[in-house]
């Protein structure tokens, strides 16, 4: 509470960097999730209206529970900032935040479109998948064994399907392939593997 959601004047980037950092821990807060598209929507009026250390935690809270316009307006700047490489990874990363099931859809699908670049597919997939895995940690053991919750187990079956698609756009060599394909297979929960089919 004496941080607060909304910048200062006078914050050190020690302050705001903190902000960021709580913001993202309470991600799942609906009213800090309101707070921050408030901001993130000032923010694509106005860049000047956040520092520059807290964007991109502004962004993946407003993510977090955002919907599909906010989902069409991150892509529209991502794409539009191609020519400035900080502010496209802050919507790039952004994206991967997004929790409603069709939007993930949209994100993986988009991860093995042409519109990302073949090096960044691993890492957005990655995200995603990091995602999965926290939401895994979670839910009560009994729960993931069944694996019956399509948004925990939604990018495990994407890689899974399209596993031949990934194949064509990650160099095994680098290790990206074969760290998702064991990402697909188990996931270790409380000193317990648990296996997806």
């Amino acid at each position: 509470d004496a941080i607060g959601v909304t910048p200062k004047p006078g914050d050190s980037d020690d302050i705001h960097a903190l902000r960021g950092t709580l913001l993202q821990l309470l991600s799942s807060d609906a009213d800090l999730q309101r707070q921050a598209r408030t901001l993130v929507e000032r923010y694509f009026d106005d860049p000047a209206s956040l520092p520059p250390t807290l964007v991109s935690a502004m962004l993946q809270v407003a993510a977090a529970g955002g919907d599909a316009p906010l989902y069409d307006r991150y892509l529209a700047r991502m794409q539009a900032s191609l020519s400035t490489p900080e502010e496209y990874y802050r919507y790039f990363n952004a994206l991967a935040a997004f929790r409603t099931p069709a939007l993930r859809a949209r994100t993986m699908e988009l991860a093995l479109s042409k519109e990302v670049r073949t090096q960044d597919t691993s890492i957005l997939l990655a995200q995603l998948l990091t995602l999965v895995v926290r939401q895994l940690l979670a839910t009560p053991l009994d729960v993931i064994q069944r694996l019956d919750h399509p948004q925990q187990n939604l990018a495990l079956r994407f890689v899974r399907i399209r596993l031949h698609d990934l194949a064509a756009r990650m160099s095994p060599a680098g290790g990206e392939l074969q760290s998702l394909v064991a990402a697909k297979h188990h996931t270790h929960i409380a000193g317990k593997t648990v296996t997806h089919h």
